[in-house]
């Protein structure tokens, strides 16, 4: 009988000694990079009664400094950053009980720095009736440069196909993929 885990053990050291070996410009040739997740949680907004139908739109409190923070946390840097991704987002009424999202006709998220072209990062069209909470599409672009800059902002842009009559308090709860270079 042949023993061939000795074989694939000798491999791996191989690999390992080669990889290990390598110079630090060797190292970025590999183009290494790691994964992690991030939520942006309870970012909350209220749109106030309207008398008319139409477009609104309502910039967000987005905290700035959470991406840099999970980088630290995780033993990254900001000038590591290489992909950030939208994967997931949640919007739900926190008051009053009795409000659902029959008057909202789309809904779009859009992160942009202060002056420059927005890029979509949730959205739904239409939004459906007699519902308390809703999962937006992520298209999914990448948005690092954005998110690295200073003058960040997210806006909500919402068309109303009916009346708001009551303030209505959001909560939105967004979800990202991080990418960051070895």
């Amino acid at each position: 009988m042949r023993a061939y885990p000795n074989r694939l053990t000798l491999l791996s050291m191989v690999a390992t000694g080669l990889i290990t070996s390598c110079t630090k410009d060797g190292q970025q040739d590999l183009n290494l990079t790691a994964e992690l997740q991030m939520q942006y949680n309870s970012v909350e907004f209220t749109i106030p009664p309207t008398p008319t139908t139409g477009a609104i739109q309502l910039s967000l409190a987005l905290d700035g400094q959470a991406l840099a923070q999970t980088l630290s946390a995780n033993g990254y840097s900001m000038d590591q950053l290489k992909e950030f991704h939208f994967t997931n987002a949640t919007l739900h009424i926190e008051s009053p009980d009795s409000a659902n999202y029959n008057a909202f006709q789309s809904i779009s998220l859009q992160l942009s720095i202060s002056g420059g072209n927005p890029v979509t990062v949730a959205s739904m069209d239409p939004v459906p009736d007699g519902v308390h909470s809703l999962t937006l599409n992520t298209p999914g672009d990448d948005v690092a440069q954005i998110l690295q800059s200073a003058n960040v902002q997210l806006i909500a842009s919402v068309v109303l196909d009916g009346l708001v009559t009551d303030t209505v308090t959001h909560k939105l709860d967004l979800g990202g993929r991080i990418k960051v270079k070895l």
